[in-house]
Formats: structure tokens, sequence, C-alpha cells
């Protein structure tokens, strides 16, 4: 098929067969926005360059390699995944697509983009007013449920929304606060949710409200650089997000993806990601080595750091409770990530109670090895770690040279943070993973600091996009911290994408009076860790 600009038709190949709706005699339709949609549906691959865009950017910026061809595969499936790579840009094309639709219909029509807080704030709100050159309005849904309606009642071009905002007031049979007035506004017909994976699970109730503004959408957009970041069975939630109607149950998916090994562990058959490539379609995905050219990075094998007496203690006990719940068969895949987790708190040196009552711990060696290397590089470093109380702990430690990323901070104080490390003389930024890995450009620092391992994928592999992008010059670190092998494997596997079940049996036979080394090993180039350690002695803690 070929577009011929100036008749603005669509001309068929000899070989296509012409819908039957559109047929003619001289096989060609006109290049109408509605019957190039129409076509894509058919199956139809569309030209380039179809649709009749300026596609606006801030003074002195071009579009990115993609985001043409990105807005008008959006705009011609209504019902679409955008899966490009981290860093890729992936939300201006769909500021590009809102616009684009709000300027070529009769009536007025609005959009809706759901996303984390501070990427709103910072990243799509700038799309909104810089982007689109003024030309579009927008606010943010926050606040009480009361402050949240009036936004919405706003004459506004596009609403903000937070996911955790979508379950106000959700309820099937009797909606009631900001869900109904959502579903009773009929001029929303477009929502973006931006960082999909949210919705990984579709029987959640943010799922569920999500999944309920979505049917009543006539575009509906999921856009996300991890779609599994768990592995196949994440995606089942996603398909059900931007298609609420999917008959295919869960459990036939789970069966089709993945098979039983053992009575714990379910492993990604051979053929998954064809299987996935198919239900998440249609979909777009640019490679973010065809956007920029990226940074050499360098991040050597795990650094493992000695543990206390105290810390072998506990892990002991630890190991006991694991030997215990193997022989009585009750190493569910939730006792698993319940001991994984009370792993890492001993390894961090904060442990919780039953309460959630943070007790510490003698974690000297781990926090003198963190110390060495934090005060051997010379650019801004990220320091994440998984725990609110160990990246507060760790803060305390530079509280003249870094900036902490507290939990009770309020947004508008956060936005600010980020602002301060981004231009102030702080050199070092502690936070846990979760409020800074998605969305944001932290690319005025070079080195990330994994203090411990997270147990979250998603968190892990978009955690250490932050300091990638087109503006980075500088060559990449990424460091990482372990106490055993366990976490080194919880490291490895983060990495891979890998499942995390059946790494804390490896602690069954970790020998831990072995963890108590004399001297952590570093990498050889101690200031800018730029390479890997020329010898690293690890039967300390082999199994």
């Amino acid at each position: 098929m070929e577009y011929h600009e100036q008749t603005k038709t669509l001309v068929f190949g000899p070989n296509e067969a012409i819908p039957p709706e559109l047929a003619n005699k001289d096989r060609t339709v006109p290049a109408t926005f509605m019957n190039a949609i129409r076509l894509t549906a058919c199956g139809f691959q569309m030209p380039k360059g179809l649709i009749n865009y300026d596609f606006p950017c801030p003074p002195g910026q071009e579009p990115l390699y993609g985001q043409r061809a990105v807005t008008q595969f959006m705009l011609l499936n209504p019902r679409s995944f955008v899966l490009s790579d981290t860093r890729t840009g992936k939300s201006r094309p769909g500021a590009w697509a809102g616009d684009y639709l709000m300027s070529r219909v009769k009536t007025r029509i609005r959009a809706l983009i759901v996303s984390d807080i501070l990427a709103l704030e910072r990243t799509w709100a700038p799309e909104i007013t810089r982007t689109l050159l003024g030309r579009r309005r927008f606010a943010i849904l926050k606040g009480t449920v009361p402050e949240r309606i009036r936004k919405l009642e706003e004459d506004v071009d596009f609403y903000l929304l937070n996911p955790e905002g979508l379950r106000i007031g959700y309820s099937r049979s009797q909606p009631k606060g900001l869900f109904a007035a959502l579903m009773a506004r009929p001029d929303i017909k477009i929502v973006i949710f931006d960082e999909a994976t949210t919705y990984r699970n579709s029987r959640t109730i943010v799922s569920k409200a999500a999944q309920a503004i979505s049917r009543k959408c006539a575009f509906s957009w999921a856009l996300t650089g991890t779609p599994s970041p768990n592995g196949p069975l994440d995606v089942y939630g996603i398909k059900r997000l931007i298609h609420p109607d999917e008959q295919m149950s869960f459990v036939r998916w789970r069966d089709m993806v993945t098979w039983q090994r053992g009575p714990f562990l379910r492993i990604p058959k051979q053929d998954a990601p064809d299987h996935v490539a198919k239900l998440l379609s249609p979909a777009i995905r640019i490679p973010r080595d065809k956007v920029f050219e990226e940074t050499e990075l360098r991040m050597p094998e795990p650094i493992i750091a000695p543990l206390s007496d105290q810390q072998i203690e506990l892990m002991r006990e630890l190991k006991n409770d694991l030997v215990v719940m193997l022989a009585k068969g009750e190493v569910s895949a939730v006792n698993q990530a319940a001991l994984r987790l009370k792993l890492i708190q001993i390894a961090t040196g904060a442990v919780y109670d039953s309460e959630q009552q943070v007790h510490l711990i003698d974690a000297r060696p781990r926090l003198e090895l963190f110390d060495r290397i934090i005060n051997q590089g010379d650019g801004k470093t990220i320091v994440f770690a998984p725990f609110i109380s160990v990246v507060r702990m760790l803060a305390e430690r530079y509280p003249e040279r870094g900036l902490y990323m507290s939990s009770v901070l309020t947004r508008n104080c956060k936005v600010e943070l980020l602002k301060a490390f981004q231009t102030s003389d702080k050199q070092f930024l502690f936070s846990h993973p979760g409020p800074v890995a998605r969305g944001l450009d932290l690319t005025c620092a070079d080195r990330i600091i994994w203090y411990a391992p997270i147990d979250r994928t998603e968190f892990f592999l978009q955690g250490g996009q932050r300091i990638n992008g087109p503006e980075q010059t500088e060559i990449r670190h990424i460091i990482r911290i372990a106490g055993s092998e366990i976490e080194s494997e919880i490291y490895r596997r983060l990495e891979r994408n890998e499942n995390l079940q059946g790494v804390i049996l490896k602690l069954k036979e970790l020998n831990l009076d072995g963890c108590r080394a004399n001297t952590p090993i570093l990498p050889t180039d101690h200031r800018r860790y730029g390479s890997v350690p020329e010898r690293v002695d690890r039967t300390n803690c082999e199994p």
C-alpha cells in the first residue's frame, strides 16, 4: 500500500485484497483518519507520514528517533501497547496523540493520564506545557476527594491522576466519589496508563477500576518499558487493562507460558516470549540504542561485605526456620518471599518485627565498606536501599553532602528535592528506588550504589536506567554490595529478569561461619570503578 500525498489517497497493491466496505474500481481509498484505522484493524501496514501533524517540540529540540512512528501507531491502534525501552521518550508521543485527536474531532474531548505522581509532575506536565507549546492545559487531580473532584471539573484538556486515585469510590454496583465522577464524564475519550506494570495483577481494586475506565474510553494505551519484570505471568493484567473483555482466564494463561517444577516454583516455557508477543498486541517497541548512543556501563560483580557476629547469629536462626519449614513442606512462594525479605533485612542491619517496628543490629562491616565506596567517587551518586529505615540511616552519615528522599515528604517537597540534587552541589541522593525508578531523568549522576538488593525486579531494572539517557556524557557505574552468595544470586536474577523463587533455599547449605571475611575486596580502580576485581575471594560465602 502506498500513500499519494497529492491526491490524499491510499493505493492498494495488485496483490492486496481490498475490504468490501472500502472497495472501488481504481483500487484507492481516501486517506482519512477513520479509513486508516479501519485498514490497520484489517492488518494493513500504513505508510509512514500518513498522519498530518506538526509534532511540536520545545525550542531547540527535535523529535527523537521513533517518536513520530509511535505517535502514528497509537493513533491508528486505539487499543494498543507501547513497549519501547526505558529512556526512549514514550510520554511525548502520548501527548502528541492526545493533541492530534483533540484538534480533529468536532466535539470537545479530553484525556486522562495515569502515572506515578512524580512522573506526572516531572515528565507529563512539562510535556503538555512545553512540548505542546501552550496549546493545551492540564490539571493534576490530587489532594482530598472533594479537591480532586473540583480539579476534575476544571476546563482543561488533560487530567493527571496517580493509580491509587482510581480506587477512590470504586464499586461495580454503586460507584461514588472520584471514580463515579470519572465514569460520568463522556468527554473523557482518551486514557493513557503510564508504567502499565502497576496493573499486572488484574484482580486488585486499582486494576479493576482501571479496566472500567479503559472500557469506557475510545482510545486506551498502555506504556511500559518492562512489561514482564517478574516473568510472563505479569502481562496478563496488562492485557486485561487495554482489552478488559479478554476471554482467556489467568489459569489458562499460566499453564500456557509456565510449567510447574516442584511444589513451589513455576518456570517460563521456552516459547513463552512468543505467547507474550501475541497477547500484547498490537504493540510497538523502539529499542534504546536506536534513540541515543549509550555511554559505557561498568558494573563489576557484587562486592562481598563481611557479616557481623550478630548478623550471622540471626541468619543462623533464619536457617533453622527454613529447615523446619522444609521438613513440614510449608515452604510456599509466600513463605519464601518472607524469608528472603528477612534475610535482606538482617544483611542491611535493620530488622522489622511483626508490628513493623525497626530494630537496628550490628552491621558495621557493611557500613565501613559502604563508606569506602561512596567516598571514592567524585561525581553525583544515587544510593538505593530496600528499606526506608536503611535509607535514613545511610543519609544521616552524610548530612552535609547528601539529600534524603524521605517517605514523609510531600509531593512538592520531593519535586524540589530532585531539583536541588540536579542543580546544587549536593553529591549524594539517598532513596528507596520506588519514588525515583520511573519516568525521571537523573543523568546529572553517573553512579548508582545498591546498598542491598531489592525484592522487586521492576524497581531494579528501571532504577538502573535513571542515570542513562541522551544527556549522559560520563561513563556510568553501578556498584552492588552483597553479604553472601544469596544476595549475589538475587542481583543476578534481577539483572536477568528472572523469578526470585528458590533463591532462599540456598540458605540451607550456606556456610555462615565462613562469612566472617577479614577484608572486603574492592574493585581495582577505586576512584572510578573501572574494572572487575582482579581477585575476589568468594570461598567465605560459597555453599
